[in-house]
């Protein structure tokens, strides 16, 4: 396995991190706003869900390379291209078409 591909595997880990955080200081910042209008709060499960995120993903992270040896952690070469696939289709979902 090159190291490219270990890098690209990293970084993906800490992207999905990444987004939870990025989320978490989102809500934050709605939920300010809708403060200072007397509006309704985000959810706590929203808050609670964006708080576990990062913490879940280590988790798995740590427990894949238990369960599976140091080579889980380097991921393989169609790991990026699948993760790419299901956020597009995911996306996609969302969007309503």
């Amino acid at each position: 396995m090159s190291g490219m591909e270990v890098v690209a595997v990293i970084g993906c880990v800490a992207a999905v991190v990444s987004a939870y955080k990025d989320g978490a200081r989102i809500v934050q910042e709605i939920k300010e706003k809708r403060a200072a209008k007397k509006a309704l709060a985000p959810t706590k499960s929203l808050e609670s869900s964006l708080e576990r995120g990062p913490l879940a993903v280590g988790e798995a992270r740590d427990s894949g390379i238990e369960r599976y040896g140091p080579k889980f952690a380097t991921g393989d070469r169609g790991c990026p291209l699948v993760v790419v696939s299901l956020l597009l289709a995911d996306d996609h979902c969302r969007s309503g078409y």
